[in-house]
């Protein structure tokens, strides 16, 4: 079989459109009548089974609140991905979306701590370990309600937990607001929303969403779960990694993964399946295709994962253009 005809629905310049948002009944029949047109059979029934891992598709990401891109190359992507989606209709047996949601409170976010002047920290701002220590930043009062109104605690998790990325050799930097839960920005953007919605409804499949990042006292760079997970006070953990996730995707034949942005969530995704893969089966990697150009790189020539891409390349991975035919 080869790739398909992009459907008529399809319009790139709805990539490009921050308001755009696909009408489901108007897919609903463009799927159909595709579906129909191509005898399309249902995804549950594919022999060698195909997944697509899409990873922050999101509006805030595509159209930045983040200074980490430029909109033309969050739109570029985004429009890439439903492309490929289109093309590749037949061979994709699900598509996976995880969506990266935050609450106004969050360890990386600009409320949950102060200076010394009692202000908020600003986006960009750096915390070391030192400079709780010293009283510099500290969390702010409303801090305690994660904690049990617990104060102390609070500080001393905040700390622990800052000094724990220090030793992985990472460090705590308070983000700009964005894909806080239920705003705009949190949205999937419309061009790959109704990519997959489209897939839904010609493979006969249920698009599987499922949200990340979530818990207030950590950052996911993966979206299998923290960073760090401990307590300070060594009564076990705050949050678990979704190995449950990592298994059913390496039960597919073949994993495709695209998204944002490529060294931030992707190599950190792509680090965790390497962990399980190698206490798994080595083998398992010649599973994983990533998707090279529909990776959104935090800087404008992608520069900064291109070493990393080699890496997981060398491990076994497949790099592949979204033109190339599965």
């Amino acid at each position: 079989m080869t790739d398909l005809e992009v459907p008529t629905l399809f319009n790139p310049a709805h990539g490009r459109d921050l308001n755009f948002s696909p009408s489901l009944p108007d897919v609903m029949e463009a799927a159909n009548q595709y579906k129909k047109r191509h005898n399309i059979q249902n995804g549950f029934e594919d022999k060698t089974r195909v997944e697509l891992l899409l990873i922050d598709c999101q509006q805030d990401f595509c159209f930045p609140v983040l200074p980490v891109q430029s909109e033309d190359q969050g739109v570029d992507v985004s429009i890439r991905i439903a492309e490929f989606i289109y093309k590749n209709l037949s061979y994709i047996s699900c598509i996976t979306t995880m969506m990266r949601m935050h609450w106004p409170y969050q360890i990386f976010s600009p409320l949950w701590w102060i200076d010394e002047s009692g202000k908020n920290l600003e986006p960009a701002t750096v915390i070391s370990s030192e400079d709780i220590r010293l009283g510099k930043f500290q969390p702010s009062p409303e801090v305690s309600q994660f904690a049990g109104t617990n104060y102390t605690w609070a500080l001393k998790q905040s700390e622990f937990y800052v000094k724990s990325l220090e030793d992985m050799g990472h460090q705590l930097r308070i983000h700009p607001f964005h894909c806080l839960m239920g705003s705009h920005g949190s949205n999937m953007t419309g061009i790959v929303q109704e990519a997959c919605w489209f897939h839904s409804i010609a493979r006969g499949v249920q698009p599987n969403l499922q949200i990340y990042d979530t818990n207030p006292w950590t950052e996911c760079r993966s979206v299998f779960g923290a960073d760090y997970l401990l307590r300070w006070d060594g009564k076990g953990a705050l949050d678990q990694k979704d190995t449950a996730l990592v298994h059913r995707l390496l039960n597919n034949d073949f994993l495709f993964i695209a998204g944002y942005s490529g060294y931030h969530s992707i190599t950190s995704t792509l680090d965790d399946l390497l962990h399980e893969i190698s206490f798994i089966d080595p083998e398992l990697t010649r599973k994983i295709h990533i998707l090279t150009d529909c990776i959104l790189s935090s800087s404008g020539t992608g520069a900064d994962v291109i070493e990393a891409f080699e890496g997981y390349k060398t491990a076994g991975m497949k790099l592949v253009k979204s033109t190339e035919p599965i």
